[in-house]
């Protein structure tokens, strides 16, 4: 019955290595898998961070061009200009009206003939 028994040892610590290296095998194997998982999100980010930054370019782009569109509009003497290449004349004195604004008040303004400043 000796004779048994360092088979058995040997054969008990020879399953447990066993064991122990296919135990290594999947916690490496599984540790790999999250690696390549965890990279692919990270690409996947990288992706839409990459495309927000694309889209922002954009819109600040348009947004200047915008800007640059409304500030054309402000200069009166080009505003004239396309008036009158639109055939426009420029109002006589019996066709301006003058307007008083209230100073804080949030009513609307009267319209009021010979009062105020003129408009033109």
């Amino acid at each position: 019955m000796d004779m048994w028994r360092p088979r058995s040892r040997r054969g008990r610590e020879q399953r447990q290595l066993r064991a122990l290296a296919v135990l290594a095998a999947l916690v490496l194997f599984a540790g790999l898998f999250g690696q390549v998982a965890l990279r692919a999100q990270i690409s996947g980010q990288a992706k839409r961070v990459d495309a927000v930054r694309r889209e922002i370019q954009a819109l600040s782009a348009n947004a200047e061009n915008l800007s640059l569109c409304i500030n054309q509009y402000h200069n009166l003497a080009d505003i004239s200009v396309r008036a009158q290449n639109l055939g426009m004349a420029m109002p006589t004195d019996d066709q301006l009206r003058v307007v008083s604004l209230p100073a804080v008040e949030d009513t609307p303004a009267p319209v009021a003939e010979g009062a105020g400043e003129e408009i033109g």
